[in-house]
């Protein structure tokens, strides 16, 4: 009993416990469809995201319609054990013939995310995408938006990517409607459990990026101390990208202020 009450979060986590196999698609569906095939890591059949089921998914968001659990579920796993392989900072390197659209806030605004895609070209392997966080909240279509990013994430995840904002994170999901959002559109028998698992997934995202090892990207990084971990002043590319960050940002440190930089009336850095 003592050895259980001493386990780790991550023993402890939702998501490690979750079997999409346990959930099924209704007969009546008329949705996209994940297909399926063998995981070669695990030996089991799991459904996967391709191109066909991305834009099926864009139509069917399109239409205010909803995804169903199982392929929440799905998307959602899948993304966390990719996100959990890189590092807190990551590197984008562009070929001569790619290009990178990086884009700001969407908060919920599905169809904006859509003008988006129209304006700056379909993600794919040499027109890259990077979102710097704060997917959700504000917006009535959160669930929509981030389901669509994680998605574009699967498909194409050495062209797509994404940093985490300070709204990828629980406090704030409860304050401005992405938890609201979820217990709405799936109700209090899988709402809860879905929204546990949205946030062990956001702990996953990466704090930052750097394009062609030149543009630094990330949500706030407005650092207000100096690196107490060295004697330098300043806060090292080498700092971000060891930030442990698979939690909630907490209110100080380096993964907080990654993700927050608002005006304050203090005097600034």
């Amino acid at each position: 009993m003592f050895e259980k009450a001493i386990e780790s979060s991550e023993t402890a986590l939702v998501s490690e416990k979750i079997n999409v196999a346990d959930y099924r698609v209704d007969d009546d569906y008329e949705g996209p469809r994940m297909k399926e095939r063998a995981d070669s890591d695990e030996a089991e059949i799991k459904e996967y995201v391709d191109l066909e089921f991305i834009e099926g998914l864009k139509s069917w968001f399109e239409k205010q319609k909803k995804l169903p659990v199982k392929y929440v579920y799905a998307i959602l796993l899948q993304v966390r054990k990719l996100l959990k392989q890189y590092n807190s900072l990551v590197d984008i390197t562009l070929k001569e013939d790619e290009t990178a659209v990086v884009c700001g806030d969407v908060h919920g605004q599905y169809y904006d995310v859509l003008n988006i895609f129209s304006k700056g070209g379909l993600p794919s392997t040499t027109n890259k995408y990077l979102f710097n966080g704060d997917f959700v909240d504000r917006g009535s279509f959160s669930l929509e938006t981030v389901l669509l990013l994680l998605s574009y994430k699967l498909l194409l995840p050495t062209s797509f990517f994404l940093n985490r904002g300070n709204h990828e994170a629980e406090g704030l999901n409860r304050i401005y409607g992405f938890e609201g959002e979820i217990m709405a559109k799936y109700g209090a028998s899988h709402g809860k459990k879905i929204f546990t698992v949205f946030q062990e997934t956001f702990n996953c995202l990466p704090i930052a990026h750097i394009i062609q090892n030149k543009v630094f990207v990330v949500h706030g990084g407005l650092y207000s101390e100096q690196n107490n971990t060295t004697e330098s002043d300043t806060v090292l590319l080498q700092d971000i990208r060891k930030i442990n960050r698979f939690r909630q940002p907490g209110d100080s440190g380096l993964l907080a202020e990654s993700l927050w930089s608002d005006p304050q009336a203090t005097t600034g850095r």
